[in-house]
């Protein structure tokens, strides 16, 4: 990741991450998408400094679907970062997920999530539904099959 790196937060939240990146990059290269829009909103206004807010240029976007074409303009993120999303997604969002991404990033775009590896067939009995309070375990083989 470089200062001219433009990237994606999925997730983001109130900007656990992209407090810390947005000082860091060129203006306009930071992008975040989060379902929740208070969140988004309570991070702009309390996580990010007024020089941030304005010279910085970041872009977000609420969507519980993965829209990432609401964050439309500029260049397409070279890079997107998903902490704890993958832990709250069931296979069929996962697939989701990953199938509205390709459509949005630049070639050679590297995506960097987090999850919880399961160790044992026992580990996976995860929930039906997608959920954020649920914690969802998967092995790496099962994740590289929902690519």
């Amino acid at each position: 990741m470089t200062p001219s790196g433009h990237v994606l937060e999925i997730a983001c939240g109130s900007f656990r991450l992209g407090r810390h990146l947005i000082p860091w990059l060129e203006p306009g290269h930071y992008k975040g998408l989060d379902k929740s829009r208070r969140l988004i909103e309570q991070g702009y206004l309390f996580e990010l400094g007024r020089r941030d807010r304005e010279e910085k240029h970041p872009r977000f976007a609420a969507t519980a679907e993965f829209e990432f074409e609401l964050l439309r303009g500029g260049p397409p993120p070279d890079m997107s970062i998903a902490v704890s999303l993958i832990t709250h997604l069931n296979s069929p969002d996962i697939r989701k997920l990953l199938s509205r991404l390709r459509i949005f990033v630049a070639k050679g775009h590297m995506f960097f999530p987090t999850f919880v590896h399961s160790s044992s067939d026992a580990d996976n009995d995860n929930p039906e539904g997608s959920s954020s309070i649920a914690t969802f375990r998967y092995k790496f083989d099962e994740l590289r099959s929902l690519t």
